[in-house]
């Protein structure tokens, strides 16, 4: 349904942003040019929906809550023409993991057989994940309004990301994980002399998975220790402001 909204969007305001930009073409002899740039960027993205984590050790489940912070960085457009460009975000996410093996047998036992190998913040504790988040791809934009003489424009856009990067875990044995995901989203861009400001919404998807550092692992099978989280964002919105390159 969010995907139909967007495409429906951005054909309905396509039906007429094409001869309103060509009259204000038309008018001065000259179109606006957007320019490449960069800038800072905020999303707040504070909350997670079908969220699947696994944490375990020693082959035990445990049980997890979860919470996370805004993400927040630098972003950047490349314009190619009036339609088409790329865009990109260099974020950063903090996640926080409670943890708790809860069974009290099991406990008991995990705390018998891996002695040398777990202490007490193995079997119940925080986990703190502070996350590097690249993403990148391309965006497809209507100018609805463009001004040379006054060198302003407007444009709807919708975009689609590529999402990688790294997980930094505070004082954990699992080894940092590599972030994989996507995202998409539709926003409203502003542009004036060298100044850009864009708002809009987008909805991502993260995964990772990883496990303890070898000198570590509890037994012979490498899953036996892993930790993989697997999660949606809902509707988040987000703010952009850039300054032209040139």
């Amino acid at each position: 349904m969010n995907r139909l909204f967007i495409v429906a969007s951005l054909a309905f305001t396509a039906t007429f942003a094409q001869d309103l930009t060509s009259t204000n073409a038309d008018k001065s002899g000259y179109t606006y040019e957007e320019r490449p740039g960069i800038g800072l960027f905020y999303e707040a993205s504070g909350s997670m929906k079908h969220v699947v984590c696994q944490y375990k050790v020693a082959g035990n489940m445990f049980n997890t809550t979860w919470s996370s912070n805004q993400l927040m960085g630098l972003g950047g457009q490349l314009p190619l023409n009036r339609w088409l460009g790329l865009n990109a975000v260099v974020g950063y996410q903090r996640l926080k993991f409670n943890y708790d093996v809860g069974n009290e047998a099991i406990r008991q036992s995990m705390v018998e057989n891996f002695s040398s190998r777990l202490d007490s913040n193995d079997l119940k504790g925080r986990l703190i994940s502070n996350n590097l988040v690249v993403q990148a791809g391309f965006e497809l934009g209507v100018p609805f309004y463009s001004s040379y003489h006054q060198q302003t424009m407007a444009k709807v856009l919708i975009f689609g990301n590529g999402t990688s990067g790294k997980t930094f875990f505070d004082k954990s044995k699992f080894v940092n994980a590599t972030i994989w995901g996507y995202s998409y989203g539709a926003a409203l861009r502003f542009a004036w002399k060298s100044l850009t400001v864009e708002g809009g919404a987008r909805l991502s998807h993260i995964y990772w998975k990883t496990n303890f550092d070898q000198s570590n692992q509890t037994g012979v099978n490498y899953d036996d220790d892993s930790f993989m989280l697997d999660y949606d964002t809902p509707i988040s919105p987000y703010v952009k402001a850039t300054w032209a390159l040139y």
